[in-house]
């Protein structure tokens, strides 16, 4: 299900993960699905929280006024 928000927007709602059949299925935000083998979806998922905990840093050092692009150049 897709999210309501803008699709150039952050989405708050977290993906869920399930294992099917060997398979790992990652349903995300706005519709986004993806199968990985379950090495690839172990990496991914120390890859999201090394990136989370660095936007987290970010955000901390920017002004809330201040936006944070997605794609910064």
């Amino acid at each position: 299900m897709a999210d309501a928000h803008n699709p150039r927007q952050p989405s708050p709602r977290p993906a869920e993960a399930t294992a099917e059949q060997g398979v790992v299925l990652l349903d995300g935000p706005q519709g986004a699905v993806v199968a990985m083998t379950p090495e690839a979806a172990a990496a991914t998922g120390e890859n999201l929280l090394r990136a989370a905990s660095l936007a987290v840093r970010q955000r901390s050092d920017t002004s809330p006024s201040d936006p944070v692009p997605l794609h910064p150049k």
